[in-house]
């Protein structure tokens, strides 16, 4: 029985925010890279419980309610022949297509069984994530997805993976939404004595089936909490930028409120497109509202 941490997936919606490319007012479209910054990073080391696989962090990467990846670490786990062994594991959640870039590696033990590891590839910044990749399958190896595997007692060969002792390394996935395919990625540390992960932030490419390169960003932090389509609002920077068509009314109310609800700026103006600025602020999640005429629109805005 594994017991999964809500604590991690109740946070994270309070850091997602939509990332897109810097757009001319005229021509502002709907983000791609969505990126999500888990502040302060998140650090999962094995379970003080009695539960044998220790508690489970998953991640559900675009929201929609369907976890799509799976984190757990297990120390000091005894195995055959007196061997004890600390693992950092990842795979992905369940068997409904989701999977996770890596490779596989087939052994043969001592009985005649053949046994086939699977193992999560410790990706360089920009390399690529995409269709062309291998994403192996719980289901396909029916074994977990070894980051690092690390011998404490009784195998000289010492440690297994791509993730032993890293820093900064991404670890590409693959998940289905509403039946599409999208990418996306999971910035890491990994130790393998103790063993632990320590997890710092994601984004995933919104289109079908388009791939992400390693640690892309994107441009702006932004993401829509209403898509009202009469209010284009994109972000960059320090910069919000508001477009209003076919909308009646003589003024434009916008407001900016942090996390909590306060209202830091509120501004009226008789124009249809806007460019506010927001150096003043601190670095953090606010919310930008647009109202004209009674039609609103609120976008997440992320400051770094």
């Amino acid at each position: 029985m594994k017991k999964e941490n809500s604590t991690l997936s109740k946070k994270l919606a309070q850091y997602s925010a939509m990332v897109a490319p810097a757009l001319a007012l005229a021509s502002i479209s709907n983000a791609q890279v969505v990126y999500t910054d888990i502040d302060p990073d998140f650090v999962l080391t094995d379970s003080t419980s009695a539960d044998t696989y220790g508690p489970v962090v998953v991640l559900d990467l675009n929201n929609d309610g369907a976890n799509d990846v799976e984190f757990v670490v297990w120390s000091q786990i005894p195995i055959t022949n007196g061997n004890v062994v600390n693992l950092a594991v990842a795979r992905q959640y369940g068997n409904s297509g989701n999977g996770v870039l890596g490779y596989t590696n087939t052994l043969t033990a001592t009985t005649g069984a053949t046994v086939k590891f699977a193992y999560g590839s410790a990706l360089n910044n920009n390399e690529v994530i995409g269709s062309g990749g291998n994403f192996w399958s719980l289901a396909a190896t029916n074994s977990f997805g070894t980051l690092a595997w690390y011998y404490v007692v009784g195998n000289s060969n010492g440690t297994y993976g791509q993730w032993n002792n890293v820093n900064d390394k991404f670890l590409g996935v693959r998940f289905l939404s509403s039946g599409s395919i999208h990418y996306g990625w999971v910035r890491m540390d990994v130790a393998d004595n103790p063993a632990s992960i320590t997890l710092k932030d994601f984004a995933f490419e919104s289109q079908s089936d388009v791939e992400i390169k390693a640690g892309d960003t994107g441009n702006i932090g932004i993401g829509d909490i209403n898509n009202n389509s009469n209010i284009n609002m994109v972000a960059f920077e320090k910069e919000v930028f508001i477009a209003v068509h076919d909308v009646t009314g003589n003024q434009m109310t916008i407001a900016v409120r942090d996390m909590l609800g306060k209202t830091l700026i509120s501004q009226t103006t008789k124009e249809n497109s806007v460019r506010m600025n927001l150096n003043n602020l601190s670095n953090g999640l606010y919310l930008v509202t647009a109202n004209k005429g009674g039609v609103e629109k609120t976008i997440k805005v992320s400051i770094r």
